[in-house]
């Protein structure tokens, strides 16, 4: 019988509250490249107009990348820290992460649609609002259910970061199984995972379904083997530096190879281990106060970044139409920064005087203290 009765150290904890902040950073400069794309950013190429930006651009893309997966090992590793596989400790969690990870999926989902169809009727923003996309005043229902779930979409929803959230719950439901498959394959189960989380795209299995098992299961053995994550993290996690930077370098002058996706795939698992690192390090040295302070707010600037991000890139690059690299760099440093600063101070103003309204926003079932 698998007994867990290994707890997190006061270090350990404080640095996960510092991955939250840094990684939900991550992630929206991670969506400033690759969403809400502007023409310049599609005729930028390695060869070709905007050299500059496409090289830079892409190697913080690939270290930001690491956002998603260690999230998904972190959410893993916190189910099943203490989980029994029982059916009252089952329902508890489920129960939890329903209210804590679909009930914001439901009410952002709405909300963004209700925008969008009132801000797409009116001449002065159609543009901005909706590209090339369907309106939704011309959704059947088909479309709508998409929207919430990303059926019909080939599994893109209408908030397009919510598809972690989506996929999380429902790989939390599968806990007993991912519980006996621990239990009779121990570390066997993992490697296997991982071979087809790194063959994925040969195997044609969709990356954001291989994403959430392989991390999520990685995350979730540590927690089940009880095995000491801190020493690891303290001792060996340094050792992968070297390997991650070969990665990234290869993997940028690789691109268009056979083997980039591979190579690509190895950069991702090694950063997560080296971003693990500094997060820890920080903490250690007494550095981190003031991300593992804003953490609690990291949930909600993952939930409100992205559209409003898409919105504000679509707008600026209207205004200010720059034409050469640097310029572009400027903006893809100053708009997720712009953006965080947004979540950052509506976060504090719900919290400070609609704390209820945030503690709906968010899934959480008690109110967030200030």
């Amino acid at each position: 019988m698998i007994n867990n009765q290994y707890f997190m150290t006061i270090i350990l904890s404080k640095t996960i509250s510092l991955l939250r902040t840094a990684l939900s950073f991550l992630i929206v400069f991670l969506h400033a490249a690759i969403t809400g794309l502007s023409t310049q950013e599609l005729e930028a190429s390695y060869d070709g107009p905007y050299k500059a930006y496409e090289y830079v651009s892409g190697v913080l893309t690939m270290i930001a990348r690491v956002g998603v997966p260690l999230f998904f090992i972190i959410s893993g590793y916190l189910f099943f820290i203490s989980y029994k596989n029982t059916w009252e400790d089952y329902k508890h969690k489920i129960t939890s992460r329903f209210f804590h990870l679909v009930q914001p999926i439901v009410i952002w989902t709405s909300l963004y649609l209700i925008l969008y169809c009132v801000a797409q009727q009116l001449p002065y923003m159609k543009d901005l609002f909706s590209g090339q996309n369907l309106l939704i005043a011309d959704y059947d229902w088909k479309d709508f259910i998409g929207a919430y779930t990303g059926i019909f979409n080939n599994s893109y929803m209408f908030v397009g970061q919510f598809w972690f959230l989506r996929n999380l719950f429902v790989i939390c439901l599968f806990a007993p199984m991912l519980w006996y498959i621990y239990k009779y394959t121990k570390i066997y189960g993992l490697f296997a995972f991982g071979i087809i989380w790194l063959f994925h795209d040969p195997l044609e299995i969709n990356i954001f379904v291989v994403d959430t098992l392989f991390f999520f299961t990685l995350g979730a053995w540590i927690a089940l083997a009880e095995y000491d994550v801190e020493c690891f993290i303290r001792l060996s996690a340094r050792k992968f530096y070297p390997l991650y930077i070969l990665l990234l370098i290869v993997t940028t002058l690789s691109h268009g190879s056979a083997y980039n996706h591979y190579f690509y795939q190895l950069t991702v698992l090694s950063g997560t281990i080296c971003m693990s690192h500094i997060c820890y390090q920080v903490v250690n040295k007494g550095y981190g106060s003031v991300l593992v302070w804003l953490a609690p707010g990291s949930y909600f600037c993952f939930l409100l970044h992205q559209q409003v991000q898409m919105f504000v890139k679509r707008g600026l690059y209207k205004l200010v139409n720059p034409d050469n690299s640097l310029t572009m760099l400027l903006m893809y440093f100053l708009i997720p920064c712009l953006i965080i600063f947004i979540c950052y101070c509506l976060f504090a103003y719900l919290r400070k005087y609609h704390s209820s309204v945030l503690a709906v926003l968010t899934g959480t079932q008690d109110r967030i203290k200030s």
